[in-house]
């Protein structure tokens, strides 16, 4: 077999296997919306603009960064069958050490810490 051709399916297995690969849409979609829905009562709605700033997701458990005029926070997700759940949404902390309050298990914690740029 030649290395192109090798190198094709090495691509095709790891596309298949899904690593590597970004979250689907779908998912980033559901947090946005489980975040803005948790966040109505502070004014935020599908129209503010560039609420969401970042998303990552570590197996069940996301994280996002949200920025609404002058405040900013993140909130906890946990994918609960097939919704994500918001288990905080706040400010207050920057750390693996908040997310691990919020049941995130630790070393998926410090994973989302360091994918967000908070601190380990």
């Amino acid at each position: 077999m030649k290395r192109m051709e090798l190198a094709a399916i090495a691509t095709l297995a790891i596309a298949f296997l899904g690593l590597g690969a970004s979250p689907p849409d779908s998912d980033l979609c559901s947090i946005e919306k489980s975040v803005i829905h948790h966040m109505e009562p502070a004014g935020v709605t599908r129209t503010t603009p560039q609420f969401i700033r970042e998303i990552a997701i570590e197996d069940r458990y996301a994280v996002a960064l949200w920025v609404l005029g002058e405040a900013g926070g993140t909130a906890t997700l946990q994918k609960k069958g097939d919704k994500w759940v918001v288990l905080y949404a706040g400010g207050g902390w920057n750390s693996a050490g908040g997310l691990i309050d919020e049941g995130v298990p630790k070393a998926i914690a410090h994973r989302l810490a360091r994918d967000v740029g908070m601190s380990g």
